[in-house]
């Protein structure tokens, strides 16, 4: 196959990402408006990642100690205390070929793009692609309908929800499970208030400044609804204050079971196998007659 750079360019502008990918601005003005910092999924992975402790290890010793696993993942993620997420998500290297880090890592490998086929040497049949053949004697409109209706039985995937595109995801780090930007929000302001407040308590000369968990969880932007937080002389102090530390110990649980599925490369990953996924606990009879127990996981 003859290789052209018009080719080459083609594939290069078609790589695309499942989820949206980070838009960096060049002016002070557009770099202001954070365009990614809390609406991005690989923002989040960047920065799950960076509170771990046994990825800094890893990072301090330059990828020699740590598992085999987290050796692994420096190789490809490097050293991220070192440099800003732009920085991290647009390293060149030369093991990333042409693209820049982010696009190598998480971006679609396939080299198929959206054009005609004019030549039958040209046609790839593949569960992950559709052809179609379309009848230019029909108007736009028939044809637009008509495609619609292929799309839809053929592509499994509805708005908002991408489980078809993960499915058939050939990136080198898929994002699994399902992406709550607000969530994974919560969960990070969560976790850094957790460990601030947790040095803190560690210093003998602040321990004035030390909060309770439901003064952690009193944030309108970990509580947005006014309804559950606290305010001056509320009647349903002791509920909410019960409510709103149940949230923040949840939370927390939550980023940590985050950062470790960031070490592993397997991020969210919260739904199915998550432990905090309530389960229906059953009676289990034993062989005394007359008395039941609680089998507890």
């Amino acid at each position: 196959m003859s290789f052209t750079l018009t080719n080459f360019y083609m594939k290069f502008k078609q790589r695309h990402f499942v989820h949206k990918n980070p838009i960096f601005g060049r002016t002070k003005k557009q770099q202001s408006a954070m365009t990614y910092e809390y609406n991005n999924v690989y923002w989040f992975l960047f920065e799950f990642l960076k509170r771990s402790e046994e990825y800094k290890k890893v990072c301090k010793s330059k990828g020699q100690s740590g598992s085999a696993n987290l050796k692994k993942l420096y190789q490809d993620f490097g050293d991220i205390h070192s440099m800003t997420f732009q920085q991290w998500w647009g390293e060149k290297n030369k093991r990333f070929g042409v693209y820049s880090r982010g696009a190598y890592l998480f971006a679609e490998q396939t080299d198929y793009v959206v054009r005609e086929i004019t030549n039958t040497d040209d046609l790839f049949i593949d569960d992950s692609v559709m052809n179609v053949q379309i009848p230019l004697s029909m108007s736009k409109r028939e044809i637009s309908k008509l495609f619609h209706t292929l799309l839809r039985n053929k592509h499994k995937g509805t708005v908002g929800r991408r489980k078809s595109a993960h499915e058939h995801s050939t990136a080198i780090y898929k994002i699994q499970g399902r992406v709550e930007l607000d969530a994974l929000k919560k969960c990070l302001m969560v976790y850094d208030a957790y460990e601030q407040n947790r040095l803190i308590r560690n210093n003998k000369e602040k321990q004035n400044e030390v909060l309770k968990l439901w003064e952690i969880g009193n944030n309108k932007e970990i509580v947005p609804l006014q309804k559950h937080r606290i305010t001056k002389d509320d009647p349903d102090y002791v509920n909410k204050r019960r409510y709103l530390a149940s949230l923040v110990d949840k939370l927390h649980k939550r980023a940590l079971k985050l950062i470790k599925n960031a070490e592993t490369g397997v991020f969210p990953n919260l739904l199915d196998n998550s432990p905090y996924k309530k389960t229906q606990k059953k009676p289990v009879r034993v062989s005394r007659p007359g008395h039941i127990i609680v089998k507890r996981k």
